[in-house]
């Protein structure tokens, strides 16, 4: 398939109506933001996991989405179906067959009875697996058993799933005991109470992310997340006006009322009493031939239901059907019978019993005689530690992890002397005052050990900033949290993230180099990846981004930019860095443009030596100089050093960043910077050499840097930083500046404010957004 601009056009018009027709209120599901994931469909080949349930929208007359999707030119080659099979119509338990769906031709693939799991073979050719089934929100409802399933296999063939997100009609609370390892099964396979208040997508995200699949395995998983969804609503979306639902997600749960009532009365599945199948209403009403009430039905067989339990035997017991059902899990009834039939007739089947609980303790505390109380106490810690993992991966709800800025640059006059930031200045004492001008690195794929030096660090000596290296974006997160923890004044968290994560980080979608991004046109889509960049970094707690590179690289057989540089045409360069910028800073991620004054023009590796830059003053300033005084005048937060010798700008021949001369005199005065002047990584060879065995972090606060990153002994940087203070190499006046300007820099970044309990990285870095801008970026 290939999407030209009528179909686009199509697909917008299309998602437009959805919402155009529906009330201003309405949710907006999934599978009907067609605009947002259709591209990335764009030429593959597709298998649907689907039931009659998927249709886009709510109401039974909706169009289903197999059929949308083949209406728009999508490549459908099967559709995989859960238990009650692809047109809803089977009895619980029932064995699915594979058949040919009879509208579309499509092969039907069950995925309930022997075949739970899609094989190699059925994902052959498959580029992308969708996942639309409208699920309860309990535990034993097996289609997340099915996502659990579909993950792990294509994880195993690593294809990519797409969840298309939907309601959960029970997601307003979360309660019941916690699967117990012994109870696993088809109707449970997750340690996760019975009713777990989570999307399919957020729990198909916990399930990635905590390891849960086969072996630890890891799928390529988006999901397309809802529009106004609020999981503490009624979801009258979801049913008429009687509480029937518009398309009922099994046969035997029929209204809204029922679905609340299904997560406490589904434990009487086993035991000998009748949850009201074969009635007109499942699951609202309950009942036995063995006890006396004044309430009776008698089951029939019916849709849904061909041999019901007590088939036409007169059941005495509960009617539901104006009741509502609590906003928790109640034992009350399954109590409640229990003690009227007794332990020797209730059980049906204790170990199915055992399965739907999750726990062999309810069966056993039900048999010791504990009330509802009892037993909700022997679960609550189980289940309170549930909670507190689950808050990590809810999509809905939450504060959004970064709001987008109309102004991306920072009034740095204004911002250097707010309340907060004077606040701080005058409770730090000349040495934490310093500290904060120091920043050390962190590399996650090191042991714990290492963090937590560089936690005790940060606390003890109040550093102000650190660089993380390396590792995976979960990885990443726990660091920063961890170390801010303790951390009197919040430090700043940086990477290199240059073209994204993808630079230094593990599992997370690449965008091209610069090098290529050097020939993208449209500079909305460079804006568009800075803000997604941004949104990786704020996912894992880092708040700066080392980039971008605006090096004019004019030497071909330059050993570190290459690859790294947009070209060696200055406007060009500064064209695709200041949409980045712009994109980045508007999520509130300070960019840092490197490396001062150009380090495109060198043969060597300032990681081993200095390099020497030999070109005239004109050269350096129509050439290498512009980007920087482009982005400085497009409001850049900060300008890393370049750790070269140019001796037309400085006879001395020392290294920019220990030379006045070009961090003062050029970046201060002639280009007008007022943001942060960031070192280099101050362990370099480049600057060592320069240093001569001086301190360098000292030189480099004394000729103008407001920044030193990568200081290895952080300690010795601070003395040595003082002494100068006390030698006036560097007056109290300029330290106050320095400070200030870091300060200044994370109360814009929103450190002065409690942070926020994000969810899990894994929900932002590798969505369906960054994929598809990733492929438009290669396109050109």
């Amino acid at each position: 398939m290939k999407i030209n601009a009528l179909q686009l056009c199509l697909s917008l018009v299309f998602a437009t109506a959805c919402t155009a027709f529906a009330p201003a209120e309405r949710t907006i599901l999934g599978n009907e933001r067609l605009d947002y994931y259709l591209p990335y469909l764009d030429g593959k080949k597709v298998a649907i996991v689907a039931n009659h349930t998927s249709v886009v929208g709510f109401e039974a007359d909706s169009k289903h989405l197999v059929d949308t999707l083949l209406e728009r030119g999508v490549d459908v080659q099967k559709v995989f179906a859960p238990e009650h099979g692809f047109r809803g119509d089977a009895d619980a338990g029932a064995t699915i067959k594979s058949s040919v769906d009879e509208r579309t031709g499509l092969p039907i693939v069950s995925l309930y009875g022997n075949n739970k799991k899609p094989t190699a073979q059925q994902l052959t050719d498959i580029d992308v697996v969708l996942y639309d089934l409208q699920d309860v929100g309990v535990r034993f409802y097996t289609y997340i058993s099915t996502l659990h399933y579909v993950m792990e296999a294509c994880a195993e063939s690593k294809i990519p799933l797409v969840v298309l997100d939907r309601p959960n009609p029970n997601g307003h609370y979360v309660d019941g005991p916690v699967l117990d390892d012994d109870c696993r099964s088809f109707v449970g396979m997750h340690r996760i109470p019975v009713v777990y208040g989570m999307t399919a997508g957020e729990l198909a995200t916990m399930i990635n992310a905590e390891g849960w699949l086969d072996g630890g395995l890891r799928c390529d998983l988006k999901v397309v997340e809802m529009l106004r969804y609020d999981r503490a609503s009624t979801h009258s979306d979801l049913a008429a006006a009687d509480g029937t639902l518009h398309i009922a997600p099994s046969p035997n749960l029929r209204t809204i009322n029922a679905v609340r009532h299904y997560p406490s009365l589904c434990l009487l599945e086993g035991s000998t009493v009748s949850v009201g199948r074969g009635t007109d209403t499942p699951f609202e009403v309950a009942g036995s031939p063995d006890i006396v009430a004044d309430f009776t039905f008698t089951p029939q067989p019916s849709h849904g239901a061909a041999k019901p339990l007590h088939n036409g035997v007169p059941c005495h017991g509960i009617d539901l059907r104006q009741t509502a059902a609590p906003d928790s899990f109640s034992l009350r009834h399954v109590i409640d019978f229990y003690r009227q039939i007794g332990d020797e007739k209730f059980w049906k089947s204790s170990r199915m019993f055992d399965l739907l609980a999750g726990t062999k303790k309810v069966r056993e505390q039900l048999r010791q005689g504990l009330d509802e109380a009892a037993i909700r106490r022997s679960w609550q810690p189980a289940l309170d530690e549930f909670k507190r993992l689950r808050q990590r991966y809810l999509l809905y709800g939450q504060q959004p992890l970064a709001t987008r800025h109309a102004d991306h640059k920072i009034d740095w006059q204004q911002a250097m002397h707010t309340p907060w930031v004077d606040s701080i200045w005058n409770s730090l004492t000349t040495e934490q005052r310093i500290a904060q001008l120091v920043w050390v690195t962190v590399n996650n794929t090191r042991n714990e050990a290492e963090r937590e030096k560089v936690r005790r660090q940060v606390a003890e000596l109040g550093l102000g900033g650190v660089l993380i290296l390396q590792g995976t974006p979960a990885g990443a997160r726990q660091t920063t949290d961890l170390i801010r923890s303790t951390a009197a004044v919040p430090p700043l968290f940086a990477a290199d993230a240059e073209n994204g994560m993808a630079m230094k980080f593990a599992d997370v979608v690449p965008f091209p180099k610069n090098r290529d991004l050097g020939s993208v046109a449209d500079t909305a889509l460079l804006a568009q990846m800075g803000r997604l960049v941004a949104q990786q970094l704020k996912a894992c707690g880092i708040d700066v981004n080392f980039a971008p590179v605006v090096d004019v690289n004019t030497n071909p057989r330059n050993p570190i930019i290459g690859v790294r540089a947009f070209g060696d045409e200055p406007k060009n360069v500064a064209r695709c860095a200041i949409p980045l910028i712009r994109g980045m800073q508007q999520m509130r991620v300070a960019a840092v443009a490197k490396h001062f004054p150009g380090h495109g023009n060198t043969g060597t590796d300032s990681h081993t030596s200095l390099p020497i830059v030999n070109d005239s003053r004109e050269a350096i300033d129509s050439l290498h100089l512009l980007p920087f005084r482009l982005c400085a005048e497009a409001g850049v937060a900060g300008i890393m050093s370049a750790h070269i010798a140019a001796p037309a700008l400085d006879k001395s021949r020392t290294a920019s960043t220990i030379s006045k001369p070009i961090m003062q005199d050029i970046l201060r005065d002639s280009l007008r910077f007022a943001g942060l002047a960031v070192s280099d990584a101050i362990n370099m060879a480049g600057l060592q050499i320069a240093a001569n065995g001086r301190n360098a972090e000292a030189l480099a606060i004394e000729s103008g840097c407001d920044v030193v990153e990568f200081s290895l002994k952080p300690a010795e940087a601070i003395a040595a930083i003082a002494n100068s203070l006390k030698l006036g190499k560097l007056t109290l006046a300029d330290l106050e500046t320095k400070v200030r300007r870091v300060l200044a820099l994370k109360e814009w970044c929103g450190l002065a404010k409690p942070r926020r309990e994000f969810g899990h990285p894994e929900i932002f870095i590798n969505t369906i957004e960054a994929e598809i801008l990733a492929e438009k970026l290669k396109a050109w």
